[in-house]
């Protein structure tokens, strides 16, 4: 069967079974890209399965390549935002690392080693812990993956779950020498380190995978013990609430079902706040075009579309604001003409790029704007309360 099919007879399979709850799990999800290519209708058969009305959870594990569907134009875009933020899945600690290998017979030292050559990467401290267990040493397991293609296919893999351009460094040939050339500051890094090829010390300095340079240069560097980089308190608890958020929080809280506009007061009071009249009345009223345009700073969708709000409104506005601290203005601002931008504002979601911020952006906060802003309420979320929860313990 096609997947699409497989889904749609997994979702009446299941919707069948009243009083059970179900946990889907699929791994490498980033090859839905490839097959929704070949067929269309997937994301949207994925997406029913995703809301239906029965108990069901579903974990998706892969790349960052996958919020490529996310970020393209087609209308199953609004699929991914579910799943937003996501969760980062790095390497094991030195601790963990030891913990694993030792309960499998292997001594600590050659575990310690394990640990230094792989950056603690999961996948390969299982395969080296696996050549020590057969051959009996760390130098021969280095030897075995020296002469073998698992190196060689780990890197080529991980390369490949990269963002453009560095997704290309393995195949042209040039990896060590545009790893040799990265500087502390560069948002890649990131990536690059999930993926263990390259460590980041406590002194901030960028190592490169051992295993790499055995492959690539053909010789195993001299290995030093670098202790873990601790977690900073800002990755071990939610980043605090971006401003103006809490004060739009709160102010959402108290009438979420209220306003279609954003208030233009820094602290709004929904007492006595006034939704302008419909733009349309205003057209009619020979209203100026900058007063127009004033209004689609602070507009809903919903307010251009004549819909009455809901707490998904609310939840627009709330990211509106945000949008606008760290941008310095709305979206669409680049329409000079009133009615093209509420075309724009009503039928297209807003694109977050950190690059064009004005105040440094983390990628929480745009992963939360992402889903904030879609044009159709049904991609936002449901309730304030899970919001909040997304941006920061500050907002709860």
């Amino acid at each position: 069967m096609s997947f699409f099919d497989v889904l749609n007879k997994f979702r009446r399979k299941v919707k069948s079974l009243r009083g059970k709850r179900f946990l889907l799990l699929i791994d490498e999800c980033e090859e839905l890209i490839d097959i929704a290519a070949n067929e269309p209708n997937l994301l949207n058969s994925f997406r029913k399965l995703s809301q239906a009305d029965f108990s069901l959870a579903i974990v998706l594990a892969g790349s960052s390549r996958f919020t490529d569907l996310d970020e393209s134009e087609s209308r199953t875009s609004l699929f991914l935002p579910d799943f937003l933020p996501p969760l980062r899945l790095g390497p094991f600690s030195n601790e963990e690392t030891i913990s694993l290998l030792t309960r499998e017979g292997i001594d600590e030292q050659n575990a310690q080693q394990v640990h230094d050559a792989s950056f603690g990467n999961p996948h390969l401290v299982q395969v080296l812990g696996e050549y020590i267990s057969r051959l009996g040493s760390f130098e021969n397991a280095m030897k075995e993956v020296k002469k073998g293609k698992i190196g060689e296919y780990f890197f080529q893999s991980n390369f490949q779950c990269l963002p453009l351009p560095q997704r290309g460094w393995w195949k042209s040939g040039e990896a060590l020498a545009r790893l040799a050339e990265l500087t502390p500051n560069e948002s890649i890094l990131p990536h690059m380190e999930q993926s263990c090829i390259i460590r980041i010390t406590e002194q901030e300095e960028i190592q490169i995978s051992p295993l790499l340079k055995l492959i690539t240069e053909g010789a195993l560097p001299s290995l030093q013990v670098v202790p873990d980089k601790p977690e900073k308190a800002t990755e071990q608890t939610p980043p605090p609430c971006p401003l103006p958020a809490q004060t739009l929080l709160d102010w959402a809280r108290k009438s979420p079902n209220h306003l279609l506009v954003l208030p233009a007061e820094e602290e709004p009071d929904p007492s006595d706040a006034i939704n302008p009249p419909g733009l349309s009345m205003m057209a009619s009223m020979a209203e100026p075009r900058d007063k127009l345009l004033a209004i689609l700073d602070r507009a809903s969708p919903e307010y251009v579309l004549g819909q009455n709000p809901t707490e998904r409104t609310a939840v627009y506005l709330v990211g509106l604001a945000i949008y606008r601290h760290y941008f310095a203005g709305s979206p669409f601002s680049n329409f000079s003409d009133p009615w093209e931008r509420a075309g724009a504002i009503s039928e297209k979601d807003v694109t977050i790029n950190a690059d064009q911020a004005k105040r440094p952006l983390d990628t929480r906060t745009a992963m939360v704007l992402v889903r904030c802003l879609k044009a159709s309420p049904k991609g936002r979320y449901s309730r304030l309360e899970i919001l909040a929860s997304d941006l920061g313990t500050s907002c709860k």
